[in-house]
């Protein structure tokens, strides 16, 4: 058997390997900062302000309008339409206190804010690396951290209608819908964000037809060692 046909199975076999292994893990740096986070939040930016926190340091205020979150429990956000977020530097009687690595934001814009939770908040994490654009160019990595976040934390909330959370947990590895909203006072009906395509059946047809292929390139390569054998 020829040298050349060996390597394209080889190659194919990599192939094959790669989404099962991207649809995994995050990239090791993404990977890292997900493991220190408390949380993040989705949203669009409201307003910016600043003041100085409990240890007497200038900070940015962030003011959002959430549309997703994870990590954080319902009661830690009241109004989700003022959410606040904070990070180091900003400006302060005039003067503009610069801090390497804070985040350039625009208000009206909507993004993905990696969260630490300390006494006095809720702050960034990560700085600039805490903070990822919504638009289609950050799509990618914005469902890589929504899958990471789904087996760290177990579920991902959304503001819905009325401000109701509708969150979506997993359970044996498989996403549901799940209700966990604040219930409005006009007892109206909730909404239950449909379930997500079972992922745990697909991942295992391609592990079969994985197995499928190392069982061929060993057929391979043990009826070529034969055929030289032989001659």
């Amino acid at each position: 058997m020829g040298m050349s046909f060996k390597c394209l199975i080889i190659f194919l076999t990599v192939l094959l390997f790669k989404p099962v292994y991207a649809a995994t893990f995050l990239p090791n740096h993404l990977s890292v900062i997900m493991n220190e986070v408390d949380g993040w939040v989705l949203g669009k930016v409201i307003d910016l302000t600043y003041k100085k926190n409990l240890k007497d340091q200038v900070v940015t205020v962030v003011t959002l309008s959430l549309k997703q979150f994870s990590g954080l429990q319902n009661s830690e956000i009241p109004n989700p339409n003022n959410f606040k977020l904070m990070f180091r530097g900003g400006k302060w009687d005039g003067v503009n206190y610069l801090w390497s690595g804070s985040p350039s934001l625009s208000s009206g814009t909507s993004y993905l804010f990696l969260l630490q939770k300390k006494r006095d908040g809720f702050y960034l994490s990560g700085l600039s690396e805490g903070v990822i654009g919504s638009g289609r160019f950050n799509q990618k990595k914005v469902e890589q951290i929504k899958a990471f976040s789904l087996k760290r934390f177990g579920s991902i909330s959304e503001v819905g209608r009325n401000n109701i959370f509708i969150s979506r947990n997993v359970k044996n590895g498989t996403e549901i819908g799940s209700r966990k909203p604040r219930v409005p006072a006009s007892g109206g009906s909730i909404e239950i964000a449909p379930g997500s395509k079972d992922k745990v059946s697909q991942d295992f047809t391609t592990i079969i037809i994985l197995l499928f292929f190392l069982l061929l390139i060993f057929l391979f390569l043990f009826l070529g060692k034969n055929e030289n054998f032989k001659s």
